[in-house]
């Protein structure tokens, strides 16, 4: 058995800490360079700078936002009785001619690429989702049914 300091630390159950490197300063401009006069940011501006990281979780945190926004349209039944399930496009019928128009392009790009696609549903006659899906869902919506208890008191 190898029982080198490298292979007890290989095994070891503690990850080394992060970051293993130091983090590079920011390179200073110099008198002896008259072609680089870039301005140094300020420990503010620093702390503003949109890095990968934070460029990552602003992306993530606009599409949650989308996503609860196209979420909470789709499931309020609309003023004129009307399915949000039409404003998904074909195969549901079109929505009536005076309704306010929903954009709703993340709900569209996940029912058409991963819901139709399913084996059970791609196999469905065309009628189902206008003449079934569509009305059980609107009847369903206009009841209000709300996922959190209450209580009488």
């Amino acid at each position: 058995m190898n029982t080198s300091p490298q292979a007890s630390s290989l095994t070891s159950k503690h990850r080394p800490r992060r970051p293993t490197r130091q983090i590079p300063s920011v390179p200073h401009s110099t008198d002896d360079d008259p072609q680089d006069h870039v301005q140094v940011p300020s420990s503010e501006e620093h702390y503003l700078a949109l890095t990968p990281l934070r460029a990552h979780y602003l992306k993530k945190s606009l599409i949650q936002l989308q996503f609860h926004k196209e979420l909470n349209h789709i499931t309020n039944a609309p003023d004129d009785g009307g399915s949000t399930l039409a404003y998904l496009g074909a195969p549901f019928t079109p929505p009536p001619t005076g309704a306010q128009p929903l954009d709703l392009p993340f709900l569209k790009y996940i029912f058409r690429q991963f819901v139709l696609t399913f084996p059970l549903l791609a196999a469905a006659d065309k009628s189902f989702y206008s003449n079934k899906l569509q009305i059980f869902v609107a009847s369903a919506l206009a009841k209000n049914i709300s996922p959190y208890l209450t209580t009488r008191g």
